[in-house]
């Protein structure tokens, strides 16, 4: 059967093709119209065992072969290097700039949420400011479920945890925001 009238994704409008980085996946690619965008946060949701994971780690082997670093925060501490090889993500990948040789892949797994967030607030300070092209970092939080406030990994307790969390991230994410747009947030149409 033959299917009529289907337009494909102009992917090279407003330049878009030159601003992102692929996801790894070619329909992924389509649907967010050609990969993540420079300066912009993406969540992937669904139930456990959905394939969320394996979906950031093509991403971060996607990163490395444009030669972009991965940062992975391993909240879960569920990462398999053995897995991850076999999805194309290179642990030993170093990057060389300028004679200078860069960790292309840093994994993380830190205790509280708020050592991820200020770990990629400290990054994006050192990074210079670019006000167009592709991404030049990609930062992958697995997961974002898992992230524990400082408050409630201290209170064996567990007295006034209330939405300690949802704190935790409206406060950090506001600040990572900024800093995106501050490194060359691209506009989507």
């Amino acid at each position: 059967k033959v299917v009529k009238n289907i337009e494909p994704v102009n992917l090279t409008r407003s330049n878009r093709v030159a601003d992102t980085l692929s996801t790894g996946s070619l329909a992924m690619d389509l649907i967010t119209g050609g990969g993540f965008a420079r300066g912009r946060m993406v969540t992937y949701y669904g139930p456990e065992a959905s394939g969320k994971s394996t979906l950031i780690q093509e991403a971060m082997a996607s990163a490395q072969r444009s030669r972009v670093p991965a940062t992975h925060y391993d909240i879960e501490t569920s990462a398999d290097p053995i897995y991850m090889g076999q999805q194309g993500v290179d642990l030993k990948f170093k990057l060389r700039l300028k004679k200078k040789s860069y960790p292309g892949y840093f994994c993380t797994q830190p205790i509280a949420g708020e050592d991820a967030y200020r770990h990629i607030l400290a990054t994006l300070r050192r990074m210079p400011d670019v006000n167009s092209g592709p991404p030049t970092a990609l930062f992958v939080i697995d997961s974002y479920a898992g992230m524990n406030s400082e408050q409630v990994v201290d209170d064996e307790e567990d007295k006034n945890t209330f939405a300690l969390e949802p704190r935790m991230h409206s406060k950090y994410l506001k600040q990572i925001r900024g800093r995106l747009r501050s490194k060359g947030e691209i506009g989507r149409a």
